[in-house]
């Protein structure tokens, strides 16, 4: 006997329901379910579909025998998605901090760099381009798995 006669018989007494009651119910021939039932034969996709909504599983299922487990990663991700859009954040305002102090640098420490201070003031400007720049890619990470965790869960669900 194969695992999905071994399965609708299985269900079909876990729900207190004769071979007469499941054809009536499915609209086929109780002799179609013996045939299942025994292995005989296997019911087509349509039988399958309306037998998993008699006995309230999943095709898959019906099919294997257990129920499909799934791990649920949501906590994972949401933490994962929050830690990097965090860093991102941060990254962003190190890059904004940067140019709001790059002219107090400027000024600030003209007499001890002397004439280097407009080195130290660009070096500053392309630091904070550079983190703007490293920022944007993280946010985009983030948005990729934020679309990524979606699209799994409408797989799933």
């Amino acid at each position: 006997m194969n695992k999905i006669s071994e399965t609708i018989k299985e269900l079909r007494k876990k729900n207190d329901m004769s071979q007469d009651q499941l054809a009536e119910t499915m609209m086929v021939s109780r002799q179609a379910i013996s045939n299942w039932e025994r292995g005989e034969a296997a019911p087509d996709i349509e039988n399958l579909s309306m037998l998993s909504k008699v006995f309230g599983v999943s095709v898959d299922e019906l099919i294997h025998g257990v129920k499909p487990q799934f791990v649920d990663k949501t906590a994972e991700l949401k933490e994962k998605h929050f830690g990097l859009r965090v860093r991102a954040i941060l990254v962003l305002l190190v890059s904004v901090l940067t140019f709001v102090l790059s002219p107090i640098i400027l000024i600030s420490f003209s007499h001890v760099f002397g004439n280097k201070t407009i080195i130290v003031f660009f070096g500053a400007i392309a630091l904070g381009i550079v983190l703007i720049f490293v920022s944007g890619l993280m946010f985009n990470r983030y948005k990729s798995l934020i679309g990524i965790e979606s699209d799994v869960n409408q797989m799933i669900f």
